[in-house]
């Protein structure tokens, strides 16, 4: 009787420590999965201001609100938009949008963009995109 105790206290102590390390396991590949949220957000940001800004004709920055080529980017709500559509997916909420430009003196836009992000699901998950990227300098000549 004692060793059937034994061993039932023995297979429940096993099940805990499975069950255990299972919804560890699924939590870490949850946090995992939202990571991978704000790296494809970062992406598609990248992505989106060093083309827009890379060839634009014109770049004005009034406050924390960038308009490249009469289009506008800026936090609404947090909500980073562009021309009025949202950018980043409702998954992530944005705190923070930040743009200086470095390149006054050169006539040719030198900007470092910072936005930072906040988990809409996870909390305490955070991540920030720190990028910088110039404007080109584009004349056409024919001969």
């Amino acid at each position: 009787l004692v060793e059937l105790i034994l061993a039932i206290g023995l297979a429940s102590m096993v099940f805990i420590m499975v069950g255990s390390l299972m919804t560890f396991v699924i939590d870490r590949n949850r946090i995992s999965q939202k990571q991978e949220v704000f790296e494809q957000t970062k992406n598609d940001l990248v992505m989106e201001f060093t083309n827009a800004v890379k060839w634009a004709k014109e770049v004005k920055i009034t406050g924390n609100e960038l308009t490249v080529d009469e289009v506008e980017y800026r936090l609404q709500s947090e909500v980073l938009e562009r021309a009025g559509q949202q950018m980043t997916p409702n998954s992530v909420k944005v705190v923070n949008f930040e743009v200086k430009d470095y390149g006054k003196k050169t006539g040719l836009a030198s900007l470092e963009i910072r936005v930072g992000m906040e988990s809409q699901t996870v909390a305490g998950l955070s991540d920030e995109l720190r990028m910088v990227v110039s404007q080109r300098k584009l004349e056409v000549t024919s001969e």
